[in-house]
């Protein structure tokens, strides 16, 4: 079956990544840009003929950060996915981004072809991080950082647990889960069951629906 190349929005005020990003999208076999922008102001007043599967957005523009817009940009384009691409390592960024409706995380500076690589992850398993915003975000974690968990302490999880309950509201899967806690799947699967238990739950539904209820809480 023939693949078609994807359309590919990108948001970045940088005149000079914004172009070469666009030279080298339109370059991919697997990408065309649809539009590039220096600010949500200018995309606003842009007339869009195809909906981007994917975005790719930098965070501080010249209008501000554009977290703060993701929901606005989410209602906007409904069915796609949102790159986030910065060098702002604020771990409070990485989990807002996330949090907001983010699909992925990537650092600047970055090669051109870890960008391709980054958004066919996006395409072929629904979110990716780099290794650096994987750690800054198992390091929110960790430091019992907002969003918390109180669930942890109403069900004496584990800290590992609880690591996996924060991964599991991102809508990661098990084997995302298994990469990036560096533990196998099976010890994925044997951690959740013990959840499970603690939470007197049976099915991953139910413990989502738990997650979110806490989070919103928090």
């Amino acid at each position: 079956m023939q693949k078609y190349p994807k359309p590919v929005g990108i948001i970045e005020d940088n005149i000079s990544l914004k172009s070469n990003i666009a030279d080298y999208i339109n370059l991919s076999d697997q990408y065309f840009s649809v539009f590039d922008v220096s600010s949500i102001e200018n995309l606003n007043n842009l007339k869009i003929s195809v909906e981007p599967e994917i975005i790719l957005l930098d965070i501080h523009l010249n209008d501000g950060n554009s977290l703060n817009s993701l929901d606005i940009l989410l209602r906007k384009f409904p069915e796609t996915y949102f790159l986030i691409m910065t060098g702002d390592m604020n771990d409070k960024n990485i989990l807002k981004a996330l949090e907001n409706g983010a699909k992925g995380y990537i650092n600047k500076p970055f090669e051109m072809e870890e960008l391709i690589k980054a958004m066919d992850k996006i395409f072929q398993d629904g979110s990716f991080l780099t290794p650096l915003a994987t750690t800054s975000l198992l390091k929110v974690i960790n430091d019992n950082k907002k969003p918390s968990s109180s669930i942890q302490h109403t069900y004496s999880l584990t800290m590992k647990e609880n690591e996996i309950v924060v991964l599991l509201r991102q809508a990661l899967s098990y084997n995302e889960i298994a990469e990036k806690l560096k533990i196998s799947y099976h010890t994925v699967n044997h951690h959740i069951k013990n959840i499970y238990n603690k939470m007197d739950i049976n099915s991953k539904s139910k413990l989502i629906a738990e997650i979110n209820k806490d989070f919103k809480n928090s």
